[in-house]
């Protein structure tokens, strides 16, 4: 199985030749978007295994990467969303092509986003989840921008890239603490650390207010309705069915890392997503544009999977594994 897996990767990785080699423009989009699809479902075909058929699905081959229940998750959904998202590149992409556009720097960005989203869930170390987030948000940034002579779409990209920046700055202290705690970069050396309760607080606060900029809680959401509709439609579905839940695969994450916290943490993090859920309805229905609903259903949608963590938060502070369960 990690033959299969990594086999897809190096496949998807291989699209990126086709946009270099390939003179005729169209001919690049097709054979790259195809061979992108191709990798994916060779690679998803182990992340289902290591889903479904303990034992017998991917194994991690260096203890820098980790193929644990949450990682075989998200790349599972990774994996599903980008083989529609990339297969509608094609028609997509085709009406730039005849309007003599580039596209180019799309298409690689494209790929590198696609990559590096697969990387940062199973990143088993703290450096290397850093690069790859900082990887993820660049080629992001870049993809939002084949049109970019228009001033919506250099202010909606800034937009984007500097709430990144901002969160990576905030991760760097989450991680330096964590480190400096338990004397290593390993997730896995992470969650073996016995952490006190004050530092298990402030490592959370941290990470939910960096990873909570990602996934777009409540006030933390302002840079989605400005980048949603200034992205490429295909690229606009890829945010908001993939980039913005790995934002929910950190606090995941770092809740793995942590003993049970305080039950105020819980009601915190609900009542913080109910604010999401609810208000995130209310700014939809007053949108016309179909990309700036999508950024507002998407805080919205946060916002309910926030009361679900909130709850199970709730649950494990006070040692409720049903309430915990049903909440995660």
């Amino acid at each position: 199985m990690n033959t299969l897996f990594f086999a897809g990767i190096a496949v998807q990785i291989s699209a990126l030749v086709f946009t270099a080699v390939i003179k005729d423009r169209l001919t690049a989009l097709k054979l790259s978007q195809w061979v992108l699809i191709l990798g994916l479902l060779i690679s998803i075909v182990p992340t289902v295994a290591t889903l479904f058929s303990a034992g017998s699905g991917i194994s991690a081959p260096y203890e820098w990467l980790s193929f644990d229940g949450l990682s075989g998750y998200f790349l599972f959904v990774i994996q599903l969303v980008a083989i529609p998202t990339t297969l509608y590149n094609m028609p997509y992409f085709s009406h730039y092509i005849e309007k003599n556009r580039s596209v180019t720097s799309f298409l690689v960005f494209y790929i590198i986003l696609i990559v590096s989203s697969q990387a940062i869930v199973i990143s088993n170390h703290a450096v290397l989840f850093l690069v790859c987030w900082e990887i993820m948000s660049i080629s992001g940034y870049v993809a939002m921008l084949p049109e970019k002579e228009k001033e919506e779409v250099q202010t909606g990209s800034f937009y984007y890239l500097a709430a990144s920046h901002v969160l990576i700055f905030i991760m760097y202290i989450a991680f330096f603490i964590l480190h400096r705690i338990s004397g290593s970069w390993l997730f896995t050396d992470f969650s073996n650390t016995g952490f006190d309760t004050a530092s298990a607080v402030l490592i959370f606060i941290l990470s939910f207010c960096a990873f909570g900029i990602k996934a777009g809680f409540m006030p933390f959401h302002f840079w989605l309705p400005k980048a949603h509709p200034i992205a490429p439609t295909p690229l606009s579905a890829f945010l908001s069915g993939v980039i913005i839940k790995l934002g929910i695969y950190g606090i995941m994450r770092t809740i793995l890392f942590l003993p049970a916290l305080p039950e105020w943490t819980g009601w915190l993090v609900l009542c913080i997503s109910m604010i999401s859920a609810i208000f995130g309805v209310w700014y939809a229905l007053a949108q016309h544009d179909i990309k700036r609903l999508l950024a507002y259903h998407s805080v919205e949608n946060i916002g309910i999977i926030g009361l679900g963590i909130g709850i199970g938060l709730i649950g494990s502070a006070n040692g409720s594994d049903a309430i915990a369960v049903l909440g995660y």
